[in-house]
């Protein structure tokens, strides 16, 4: 009897393959922030994350998308995920291979968290993503400034609408203090440039 040997993915997925979303509904009425004592104070999520997604948008290779009801139902979101499953057909014979999803784009969640406060950034919700790739990326001299976590499970965003359609998926998740839902949280505004600095790696990596 030979001895089991890994499956390797022999496919890659077409253009784009990665995409980048971001929801830009709110739980308050209002958007507003200020700068305060280095710190970035306002309602934040999720429209910190997107207004980073908007401001790096010549340099990606990724494409964006900005969904409006996650907050609530996460249509938008599965949605999304449907038009993926669709546009994407699954290659013949992948069925001995259940946890091979090479051929669909990988789907990266820009987002706010309350965990991991002692981290620059987090990454979250892995759904068929290799963690060992991410590690990789964040040894990278360049990027020796910036802490970091890796929790497979988060808190609740987009990659469950991607989930339930197997599509690999991740959080990149920004965390920030205070409640997040108010005009309270706060960011320190350092940690939006090393946010920002992750995201177009994330983009190299998988774009």
């Amino acid at each position: 009897m030979s001895p089991e040997v890994p499956h390797i993915s022999e496919h890659e997925p077409k253009h784009p393959r990665l995409i980048f979303t971001s929801h830009v509904d709110i739980v308050h009425p209002h958007v507003r922030w200020r700068k305060k004592e280095g710190n970035l104070v306002g309602s934040l999520d999720d429209m910190l994350p997107s207004a980073i997604l908007v401001s790096v948008l010549p340099q990606l290779k990724g494409e964006p998308r900005w969904t409006e009801d996650e907050e609530t139902k996460m249509l938008d979101a599965k949605k999304l995920a449907r038009w993926i499953v669709r546009s994407y057909p699954q290659p013949k014979g992948m069925y001995r291979h259940a946890k091979d999803r090479s051929w669909l784009p990988r789907v990266c969640v820009l987002e706010v968290s309350d965990i991991h406060l002692d981290c620059d950034v987090s990454f979250e919700n892995f759904v068929f993503m290799d963690t060992k790739k991410i590690r990789q990326m964040m040894s990278q001299p360049h990027l020796g400034d910036i802490t970091y976590a890796i929790s497979g499970r988060g808190g609740g965003d987009e990659t469950f609408r991607m989930a339930e359609e197997f599509i690999p998926s991740f959080s990149l998740a920004l965390p920030i203090f205070g409640d997040m839902h108010t005009f309270k949280s706060y960011v320190p505004i350092e940690r939006i440039e090393k946010y920002k600095r992750v995201l177009l790696e994330v983009d190299k990596l998988y774009g």
